[in-house]
Parts: structure tokens; sequence; C-alpha cells
């Protein structure tokens, strides 16, 4: 789906302006946010994406080494999705579920099944839980502060609310801005 990319990108710029995409600093990797950003598109009542893990274990068995995942497209069937959400209706919802309907003390995320599961005492007791689909670990561990987490969650809910009122990407990423800077350290 072509707004799969456009919409990781734009979450990932607008974590990092707001800091809290460096996992070296205890907040949410890159790689997190992507699959934070993969299971809301998974789950939505119209789905975006599948989960190939689910849907074809024959291509994407958990147990199979990395290196022997088919290369090829032709393996899977294509997917449609019947979702018809713009960018910004996705980037408002994706907001919206991590900070209002996610219950981040409760729940994994699990792109691997397209779902979340309870947390069982093998994840301790981490403030955010991100299963990487191929090993089963934890992708979001860098986040073991609870001042972390809790900016991590407030910076969700004032970009959610900001974007609610205002409908203007810029009230959550001063978009001009950040081309400005980046076209400076060309």
């Amino acid at each position: 789906d072509a707004r799969v990319k456009p919409l990781i990108l734009v979450v990932k710029k607008w974590a990092r302006h707001h800091k809290i995409n460096d996992a070296s600093k205890g907040t949410l990797s890159s790689y997190t946010l992507v699959l934070m950003v993969l299971h809301y598109l998974q789950i939505l009542n119209e789905p975006v994406l599948p989960s190939l893990q689910r849907d074809h274990p024959d291509c994407f068995d958990p147990l199979m080494e990395i290196d022997s995942v088919p290369e090829s497209s032709s393996y899977v069937p294509s997917y449609s999705s019947r979702n018809e959400s713009s960018l910004g209706e996705l980037f408002l919802g994706f907001l919206r579920y991590y900070s209002t309907q996610f219950r981040w003390s409760e729940l994994v995320i699990s792109v691997r099944e397209a779902t979340t599961f309870l947390k069982s005492k093998s994840w301790g007791n981490k403030f955010i839980c991100v299963e990487e689909p191929f090993d089963g670990k934890n992708v979001a561990r860098a986040v073991y502060e609870k001042a972390k987490f809790k900016a991590i969650k407030a910076q969700f809910a004032e970009s959610y609310r900001n974007l609610f009122a205002k409908m203007d990407l810029n009230s959550v990423l001063p978009v001009r801005a950040i081309i400005e800077h980046e076209s400076q350290k060309r």
C-alpha cells in the first residue's frame, strides 16, 4: 500500500522532532516505531496491511532462518486493502490509538499475529512491549525509566489533541523548519 512508507516517515520525523526516537537515550528506536505503525495499520476495522506470518505460515514460519524467507512476492498472494483513509487520517488515527485506546500497561504489540496479547511474566515489568516478529524479544526494552515512558505517552496525547484541533500537520511537526534544517546539513 502506497501510504505505508510515507506514514512511517512522518511518524519517525514526528518522534525525532519531539525527542522520543532515540533508544540510546531511553526512548523508542526507529524499528519500534515502524512496528507500532505496522501494528496500527493491521488492526484497523479495514486493515491497510495483513499479517504475512499469520496468513502465510508456509512462507513465513517463525522457526525459519531469515535467509530462507522467499525473496519473491510471487509466493504470497497480493493483498488489496479496502481502507480508503488518507495519509492524514491514518496519522491522526495512529496518534489517537496510542494516546487513548492502547492499554500500555497490559498489552504486547504483535505484528506477527496482527493483534495484541496480554503481558505475561516473561515480559517483565517493561513499560512498553513490542514483539520482534522473528525472535519474539521486546524491541522497546530501551524504555525502562518511568519518566521517559510518561514523556512518550504525553507526547502522543499532546500531538493527538493538537492535530485533532487544528487538522494541520505543522501543529505537531514544523515541516518547513525541518526541510530547511535538513537542506542546511547537505
